[in-house]
Formats: structure tokens, sequence, C-alpha cells
């Protein structure tokens, strides 16, 4: 299910650098349910990460049934930790989408609330990765 855009001006950015965890590399995310507006369980929850991008990041993991509504409309968000390789990456967010797998585990879109420190770090791991990927395929090509 796709929300609404807060407005038309937020067009999705698929033009910028995203990277795609392999299945058996995937990142640990955990995740905390935040709102001052709606009483939400006080549960940290665990994904994976499926892809990365400046942007925001597509998880697999598990979203109380109850409250998709509210995380939709923004009044939860989602307080993230990333763990990629040795760093942990702390950012707020918002589900953007959704898609149920099985009962209790989903597929799910967030968005970062960007702060220039945050973009610069989730940009310095993508590039990172990106070069450390084509250096290990590089090593496997040369004679």
């Amino acid at each position: 299910m796709d929300f609404p855009s807060k407005s038309n001006s937020q067009a999705e950015n698929r033009d910028k650098l995203r990277f795609v965890f392999p299945s058996g590399q995937r990142p640990l995310v955990k995740y905390k349910l935040i709102s001052k507006q709606v009483t939400v369980p006080d549960n940290i929850y665990d994904a994976a990460l499926l892809d990365l991008s400046e942007e925001g990041a597509c998880l697999l993991g598990n979203l109380p049934e109850r409250l998709i509504y509210e995380l939709g409309g923004g009044a939860v968000q989602l307080g993230c930790n990333l763990y990629l390789k040795d760093n942990m990456i702390k950012v707020l967010s918002t589900l953007r989408w959704f898609r149920v797998v099985e009962p209790n585990e989903f597929q799910f879109g967030i968005q970062f609330h960007l702060t220039d420190e945050l973009q610069h770090n989730i940009q310095r791991f993508l590039i990172r990765h990106q070069l450390d990927t084509r250096r290990l395929s590089r090593k496997g090509l040369a004679p």
C-alpha cells in the first residue's frame, strides 16, 4: 500500500545512489516506534536492510498492524539504528509504503529525516561500499 505524499513537491527521486544488499549480507536494523499523538508499544523491533539510498531504505521486518495507518499518516515515526559494517547510524524516519510478505512480516520503505551530518554519513557509507565492491570484482578479473 502506498501512502499519499505530504506534498507534490516531494516526488521520489530514484536517481540518488542506492545499494541493494545481497540476501546473505543484509545488515541489521533495530527500530522503535515514536509518537507524541498515539500510544505505541515500547518494543524494539529487528529488520533486515534490503536496500539503502541517501534518502531512505527498504526493510524486511515486523510492523504492528494496529498502527499501520498512523505510521503511514506520519503520526508515528520510526527511530532506527542502522548497523552498517563497523558503523551504527541513528536516523528518524517515516513509513512511505508497505507490503505484506507473510503474516507478521512486511517489506516496507522508509524516508529519512535528514540532517547534513546524517546525509554525509550515509553518502560516505554508500561510496565506500561501492568502491569496496568494485575492488573485489576487479581482483577476480585480473590475470
